[in-house]
């Protein structure tokens, strides 16, 4: 039977192993590695200019989502419920 120590340090030498990996991995990520990139090579009036663009860009869309939904409600607004009637049984 394991003990709770040998198995608290088994859990912490598995912890480091996915913390070293995970460190690993940021090296390599290719947005963060784009990211850097950006910051070294484009001076920041021009990543400015970017964002304010790509917010743009999100409002515009924001605008046609907004009009489609309404349209989509108006059109379930026009419709009409049917109406049920009865039958009775002789």
């Amino acid at each position: 039977m394991v003990t709770n120590e040998e198995r608290i340090a088994e859990l912490e030498e598995r912890l480091r192993e996915i913390e070293l990996e995970r460190d690993e991995r940021r090296g390599r990520n290719p947005f963060g590695v784009i990211r850097n990139v950006m910051q070294e090579l484009v001076p920041s009036d021009v990543r400015r200019h970017m964002l304010a663009a790509q917010r743009e860009n999100l409002l515009a869309m924001r605008a046609y989502l907004d009009r489609s939904i309404s349209r989509t409600e108006d059109a379930a607004a026009r419709i009409t419920p049917v109406e049920t009637s009865t039958v009775e049984h002789i």
